[in-house]
């Protein structure tokens, strides 16, 4: 499953069930009850988190978009990048758990192979990029587990 939107807006939570009901995308919603029980108090703590299954993704996120809910556009940054292979999954299995979108990545350095950037024959280099508006939540994430240094006023 992928995480397609988030937020605190009692309001969102159901316009969003709606269009995604209505056009038959099964999706599951972490945190429905404590965003409702907090109301959004603790920040991104209480919200909730719509999740719809890969082969859904785009078609979901095409409804939200014509909606206006949703940024296609929204750049991701890198946040991670290790030839530890190890530490890049324990970073993976961080923000999964946290329900935070990212993309994951491997490449290798030196001579190319063919046409495809990255593949050459050095060693591979695993990395992470967040969405622009989780970029800050992610790092903490992983600053607090030693991954990376924290975000400069984020200490």
């Amino acid at each position: 499953m992928q995480e397609i939107f988030r937020t605190s807006e009692p309001a969102e939570i159901a316009f969003v069930k709606s269009l995604l009901e209505s056009a038959k995308i099964k999706y599951f919603v972490f945190g429905e009850h404590l965003t409702a029980a907090l109301g959004g108090m603790l920040d991104n703590i209480s919200d909730c988190r719509f999740m719809v299954l890969e082969e859904d993704f785009d078609e979901a996120s095409s409804l939200l978009e014509d909606a206006g809910l949703f940024d296609p556009e929204e750049e991701f940054f890198e946040i991670f990048a290790s030839e530890d292979a190890a530490l890049a999954q324990k970073a993976r299995m961080l923000l999964d758990t946290a329900g935070i979108t990212y993309e994951y990545d491997e490449f290798r350095v030196g001579e190319d192979l063919g046409l495809i950037p990255g593949t050459g024959d050095g060693p591979v280099t695993h990395v992470i990029a967040a969405r622009d508006s989780l970029v800050e939540e992610a790092c903490d994430i992983l600053a607090n587990h030693g991954l990376i240094k924290p975000l400069e006023g984020n200490a």
